[in-house]
């Protein structure tokens, strides 16, 4: 009765599209992927890294993955250390000649024993940093005493990047876009020291000094 009933309100469509899937042996339709497409490889973690170096030392890489699961370091999408987690999930590993001045990045996926790969890698990223920042100056002169009469002396100068800070006798000046800095700077009655230090983000230091005498005007 049920079939009958089916076959009167649907008609003679009904009747085709079964009569097709049993002529071909398909099976009814189904949703969602099986459960072998539902098997993936959860990616590793990395611990935090520095952001900056200042020197070419030893970068200990430690991370966490799956306990007995090997795991793909990448420095800079070249270099490739194959690790292997222990029974907790932990690995660890040095690098150091792989490095190379400015940006390096740090990846790492996991891959299973068919060589499937996580589907995502994580990614940290490095700055080395070798040299110390550039530093010049436009005012005062170089080595040379500049006398002024007035309390307060303009120290202007050039610098590398926006990202470097300038000291000026401790007082910090405002950077620009292109480098270029300045600061009034007040003095004291007779010799004032100055002292222009340029610090990087990775600690290192460029220091220039300079003179200046304010003469205080006299008075009638």
């Amino acid at each position: 009765m049920g079939f009958s009933a089916l076959v009167y309100l649907k008609g003679i469509d009904f009747i085709t599209f079964y009569s097709s899937l049993w002529q071909r042996g398909a099976p009814y339709p189904t949703s969602g992927p099986s459960k072998e497409e539902n098997l993936t490889v959860p990616p590793p973690t990395l611990d935090p890294l520095p952001s900056f170096i200042k020197e070419k030392t030893t970068l200990k890489i430690n991370g966490h993955a799956s306990p007995n699961t090997k795991v793909v370091i990448l420095i800079n999408n070249k270099e490739k250390i194959n690790l292997l987690s222990d029974s907790q999930g932990n690995f660890k590993t040095e690098v150091q000649e792989n490095l190379v001045e400015g940006e390096n990045i740090i990846s790492a996926y996991c891959e299973d024993l068919e060589g499937k790969k996580s589907l995502t890698a994580v990614e940290q990223k490095v700055i080395l940093d070798t040299s110390p920042p550039q530093l010049s100056l436009d005012n005062p002169a170089d080595k040379e005493t500049t006398v002024v009469d007035k309390p307060t002396i303009l120290v202007s100068g050039h610098t590398e990047s926006s990202k470097i800070t300038v000291l000026i006798n401790e007082y910090q000046a405002i950077v620009d876009l292109e480098g270029n800095f300045s600061y009034q700077l007040p003095l004291t009655p007779g010799e004032n020291r100055i002292k222009i230090t340029a610090r990087d983000q990775a600690g290192h230091e460029t220091t220039l000094e300079r003179s200046a005498v304010y003469k205080v005007p006299e008075t009638s």
